[in-house]
């Protein structure tokens, strides 16, 4: 059962290895809030953005309350933590991320984890951030793990859940 295991996560990652790369810069969504909206929608679509919990929405700014990073649009989940699910796995995780200072005690870092095909979950990974610019910061899930990934969620530190800015993603 480990062999099969092992080859299908070897297959997994051969295939994905063909998938070109996705951006998503928000700047395919109209500003507002949403429960869920499609993700990386150009060319062809490859998810979906939801919420983590039900306290509140994910926003779509177009810098009135979230400066962009490249513009006209970025994301953070308000009041909600933020998770992507993909349609075929990837490999390779690329973001942009800062505080959102509107709430009492704005997050000081976000907490990144991957789905990984083989179904288990990653460690969290720590990403420092501030309201003062982006942070951007890439991983490597296929070297890391010699798989690929399904999900990501990314998890705010500050007082309420969710106010982790995100623009310029990409994944492989």
């Amino acid at each position: 059962m480990k062999q099969f295991h092992a080859f299908v996560a070897i297959v997994v990652l051969l295939l994905s290895s063909l998938l070109p790369a996705q951006f998503e810069g928000f700047t395919g969504v109209a500003p507002g809030s949403y429960t869920n909206f499609a993700g990386f929608t150009a060319p062809g679509g490859i998810g979906q953005f939801s919420r983590i919990g039900t306290g509140g929405l994910l926003l779509v700014d177009n810098g009135m309350i979230l400066p962009p990073a490249t513009g006209p649009n970025a994301m953070f989940g308000r009041g909600v933590d933020v998770q992507f699910r993909l349609t075929q796995p990837r490999k390779q995780f690329k973001a942009h991320f800062r505080s959102v200072p509107i709430i009492a005690v704005p997050p000081t870092t976000v907490q990144v984890r991957f789905y990984l095909t083989s179904l288990v979950w990653t460690p969290w990974f720590s990403v420092p951030i501030n309201s003062l610019g982006y942070t951007p910061q890439s991983w490597d899930i296929g070297m890391m793990f010699g798989q690929g990934f399904w999900m990501v969620q990314m998890v705010g530190n500050g007082s309420l859940p969710g106010y982790v800015g995100m623009d310029n993603l990409s994944v492989l």
